[in-house]
């Protein structure tokens, strides 16, 4: 055990070359005899401090505070001993002076009343709005918007703390610009009103919405809402709102310069869709590109949009090496990239393909979908998109493209009932009915179901009613569309007359005639 040195000393005094606590508690102690050997008295023997002068104590260090007296529960001022082993007070340190262009800043800032932005094509929310905020406090500003295609304009140049959307001008476009305003201002609160579409979950937590207005609020439901969301938007910033002027409706306009006119794209879009899988979708796909080459002789590109689960590649027998992931992560126009990213198929089409990872479609954003079809129609003709059999936020950026949508499903009752409720949430989306062009596949004898059941259920009629066939089997395992290799079946000369409706035959191709003798008269119930 080590000892310590001590001197001996009749009180208790702390050890030499130690730094002094002020508390009695915590100081280190030692013992000594009432007088040294020497026979000098405490008084007389010399202070073993390594400094000239006595320290002063810790009751004239308190004294010396400013002459304040204070309790023995109350704090001591800190001590500290100085490079010559004195003890001294700690002068606390001096706080440096506020920048003055700070303090206007955060003067200006708790200043300024919330601003409410109001994307309203009408005028008839914000100005709901401003009755019904008469009297809050603070009082916001309300900003009406009569542009939604301004948003992310208005809100870059206005700072808004709400963001307000009428149920009107909630549409596709404007979900897609509060998905970007979320990415960029995360603390703006944002409430969208209800409307007649169906958005997902997805699609409203993409858009960042924190409440839901019913299509026609009372006053009372607006003064909660609002209440509710600059109550969020106070949290979210950090910042103390003051009451300044009464509500005031203003009208803004976005700032960014118009567009300039660019001639518009040539090629056409026509996107082959499903409500069910296993309907034959990819199958219709890669017929249709097949005819539309030997139709017009023109440039075809056929892109597989099933991220996760796109059969174009295996039913094609393609080795590609560049996927649709490739291409969406090049940055700016992909007009110099995109033929890198193709493969070409014996057909005459060009393909772009899926990934081959699911997981890799997760990057794949509804901007990067428009990106690739407004490139594609600079450099083809036609373009097919197989579609997966959802409503995500990809295919509707697709949809908005096309001007034919192909939604083909099953002679069976869920495949069909899928489909009806799929064209009904077309209509919500404002997609037009005259593009909306319908398949019905396997529609056999014996199946429970006459065509005679279902047509009253479509009044829209069917571009093509097709049977089930081994051929189309036998297509797939070989890799090539059933029409490029046996255009004179049934089937070839089926979807020939359904295609014809939407791109005539011209002089690249005639119309494949009816096979002798087609097994498909008799109606006989096969698989395909």
């Amino acid at each position: 055990m080590r000892t310590r040195p001590y001197n001996e000393s009749f009180k208790f005094q702390p050890l030499a070359g130690r730094d002094m606590d002020p508390h009695p508690d915590n100081r280190r102690f030692a013992w000594s005899s009432e007088q040294d050997a020497d026979g000098r008295s405490p008084q007389d023997r010399p202070l073993i401090w390594p400094a000239a002068q006595p320290d002063p104590s810790v009751d004239e260090l308190v004294q010396q505070d400013d002459g304040i007296e204070r309790k023995p529960d109350e704090p001591r001022p800190p001590i500290r001993r100085s490079a010559d082993g004195r003890v001294e007070k700690v002068e606390p340190a001096a706080e440096e002076p506020q920048d003055a262009e700070e303090e206007d800043d955060e003067y200006e800032q708790d200043e300024r009343a919330p601003r409410v932005l109001v994307i309203d094509s009408v005028g008839s929310l914000a100005e709901s709005l401003a009755d019904a905020a008469t009297g809050m406090s603070p009082e916001p500003d309300i900003l009406l918007l009569d542009d939604p295609a301004g948003a992310i304009d208005a809100v870059e140049d206005n700072d808004p703390d709400v963001l307000i959307v009428a149920p009107v001008d909630l549409t596709q476009q404007t979900m897609g610009s509060l998905a970007e305003i979320r990415s960029a201002h995360p603390k703006i609160v944002t409430v969208v009103s209800d409307n007649d579409i169906p958005w997902t979950p997805a699609q409203m937590v993409a858009s960042g919405a924190r409440d839901i207005l019913p299509a026609e609020p009372s006053g009372e439901i607006l003064r909660s809402s609002l209440g509710t969301a600059l109550g969020t938007a106070k949290d979210l910033k950090g910042q103390k709102m003051l009451v300044t002027e009464r509500i005031v409706v203003q009208k803004i306009h976005s700032s960014a310069p118009a567009p300039e006119p660019v001639s518009a794209p040539e090629g056409h879009v026509f996107t082959v869709t499903s409500a069910t899988g296993g309907s034959g979708k990819t199958f219709l796909a890669s017929n249709l590109a097949a005819y539309l080459v030997k139709a017009t002789g023109k440039r075809v590109l056929l892109i597989d949009l099933d991220m996760q689960f796109g059969s174009l590649t295996s039913s094609l027998h393609l080795h590609p090496k560049r996927t649709i992931d490739h291409l969406v992560k090049e940055e700016g126009e992909l007009d110099a990239v995109l033929s890198d990213h193709l493969v070409e198929h014996k057909s005459g089409c060009k393909v772009l393909c899926a990934p081959a990872d699911p997981l890799a479609g997760e990057w794949t954003s509804p901007q990067d979908v428009t990106r690739i079809i407004t490139s594609a129609r600079k450099h083809f003709d036609y373009i097919v998109v197989d579609s997966p059999p959802t409503l995500s936020e990809t295919c509707l950026s697709a949809f908005d493209q096309s001007e034919a949508l192909l939604v083909i499903a099953n002679m069976d009752v869920p495949s069909l009932k899928n489909m009806r409720r799929f064209l009904e949430t077309l209509d919500a989306l404002k997609v037009p009915r005259n593009a909306h062009h319908l398949i019905i596949n396997r529609a056999d004898a014996g199946m429970g179901i006459e065509m005679s059941q279902v047509e009253p259920l479509f009044p829209q009629g069917f571009l093509a009613v097709l049977p089930s066939s081994d051929l189309v089997r036998s297509s797939i395992n070989m890799g090539v569309p059933l029409m490029y290799e046996r255009p004179d079946t049934e089937i070839s000369r089926l979807l020939a007359d359904g295609f014809m409706k939407l791109v005539p035959a011209g002089a690249g191709m005639t119309p494949p005639p009816a096979s002798k003798g087609s097994r498909f008269k008799v109606r006989k119930k096969a698989r395909n």
